[in-house]
């Protein structure tokens, strides 16, 4: 008999993002209903509102909250050592899920249980496919494709794009190096415990680390395509200077753990000085440019609602002071069309499977239609605009 309360505990960590954690918080919602789930969510932000929020509106989430922001891995690692499933899944505040994602997850383990590390096929809120969903192993040289841009020459080769794994099928289960921590799912040890994240890293590259230890346990570390999700990636993220240090610093950090101690005084020192440089250049490059402003709406040839709401119709159109077309079904956009999605009307799978075969630009409202978030591409800021 199991000895856990939940077949799965979902932890979500938050940090400032209101508008896409209750996108997030919405699929999920749909997503557990007449499961064995539970749902914690720590927030790093000590946002009294967004507490209160989420109380009141997603009685179903235990809240652990901080007073400071303690980074991601410190954060996921308070709410593994509470949680009482037999799988625990790390999801990001700005994803959104099938209503059969968590059953497919829970099903596949249980038919698979040598199974440790399992991700699934990401597409940004444009419908394009993310890469991070499936990596190789970062060695110096696989990395050095990557960071040079070398693997966009060759796409699909096993050598020049190894760190995405350009060489597997995106539609096809691979067993792979890396996943993603916006959505990684994992069993229990043979303790009885999850593997924790490693607390140096602060934020980025703790993924990255717990992969490849996940992966040393027993060398199974899937790539499910079979349930894809979309994550807005850093669309939820303040672009800012620390952002980019942390960044640049996570990469010497899993470098010094995991390659450092098979490589030479030499090599060592040359890695070390060109993550030095690229950071300096990186910081350079943000503090003079900054992050790039969302596409002007005057720039959309049309405005298509999927909704049979005619008061949110016309919230709409007095907000974004716009004309705007609302119909019930989705069909194929048209070039330079923004779609709105009312989740009110459209599940979340229909909507993600659009998505998978017409990227688009899409906008996307929760459930209480408070405000609308408007992808922009993976790189870019999200677009939040608050409805009046």
């Amino acid at each position: 008999m199991n000895q856990f309360e939940f077949e799965l505990s979902i932890v979500i960590v938050s940090y400032n993002a209101p508008a896409f954690l209750k996108l997030t918080l919405d699929s999920v919602k749909s997503a557990i209903q007449n499961n064995s789930i539970e749902v914690l969510l720590v927030d790093n932000s000590n946002n009294q509102e967004l507490i209160k929020l989420v109380q009141s509106d997603y009685p179903f989430v235990k809240i652990i909250q901080n007073t400071k922001n303690l980074g991601f891995a410190k954060a996921n690692n308070l709410a593994l050592k509470n949680a009482n499933g037999q799988l625990a899944l790390l999801l990001n505040p700005d994803t959104l899920v099938a209503e059969d994602t968590f059953s497919k997850i829970i099903t596949f383990h249980t038919r698979h249980p040598e199974t440790n590390g399992l991700g699934v096929k990401m597409l940004d809120g444009n419908g394009e496919f993310l890469k991070e969903s499936k990596r190789g192993f970062p060695k110096l040289t696989t990395s050095l494709y990557k960071i040079f841009g070398l693997y966009k020459w060759r796409p699909q080769s096993q050598r020049l794009a190894k760190y995405y794994e350009g060489h597997l099928p995106i539609d096809e289960q691979h067993q792979v190096d890396i996943l993603s921590g916006a959505f990684l799912a994992m069993p229990r040890d043979n303790k009885g415990n999850f593997t924790l994240l490693d607390e140096s890293f602060f934020m980025y590259g703790e993924d990255i680390d717990l992969s490849c230890r996940l992966q040393k346990k027993n060398q199974k570390n899937t790539y499910l395509p079979q349930c894809p999700i979309i994550h807005f990636k850093g669309q939820s993220t303040k672009h800012s200077l620390s952002i980019v240090w942390h960044f640049y610093h996570s990469m010497w950090l899993f470098y010094k753990l995991h390659i450092k101690q098979n490589k030479s005084i030499v090599t060592n020192f040359t890695v070390w000085l060109s993550i030095k440089l690229l950071t300096a250049l990186k910081l350079v490059q943000a503090k003079a440019f900054g992050p790039s402003k969302p596409t002007p709406l005057k720039y959309y040839q049309s405005i298509v609602l999927i909704s049979d709401d005619k008061q949110l119709l016309k919230k709409l159109q007095e907000t974004l002071h716009e004309s705007i077309i609302m119909q019930d079904s989705l069909d194929v956009p048209k070039q330079d069309q923004l779609t709105i999605f009312d989740f009110n009307l459209l599940k979340y799978k229909t909507v993600i499977e659009h998505l998978e075969t017409h990227p688009s630009t899409y906008g996307y409202l929760p459930q209480d239609k408070s405000t609308l978030i408007i992808s922009d591409g993976a790189a870019n800021k999200g677009h939040v605009i608050h409805l009046q």
